[in-house]
């Protein structure tokens, strides 16, 4: 891994399979996931990434609202 790619989103992303299938599952490219390892997982993607592959998010120190099973009522707003 080079140093650029640091932030703590990187490891969920080598979890699920790398940026290849993480852009898979997300309907986006590759350029963008490896954006994430950068920059962090936008936080729909996260939580979608978190309903789909739980157990790479087992160790997820994510606040409470964005974890899997917490959604508030503004989750689904039109």
């Amino acid at each position: 891994m080079s140093n650029h790619q640091n932030h703590r989103d990187s490891k969920w992303v080598d979890e699920i399979g790398g940026t290849k299938r993480v852009a898979e599952l997300c309907g986006v490219t590759q350029g963008y996931v490896s954006q994430w390892r950068e920059e962090g997982i936008p936080n729909s993607y996260r939580r979608f990434l978190q309903l789909a592959r739980p157990e790479a998010f087992r160790d997820d120190p994510a606040p409470p609202e964005a974890r899997p099973g917490s959604c508030s009522n503004d989750c689904f707003s039109e």
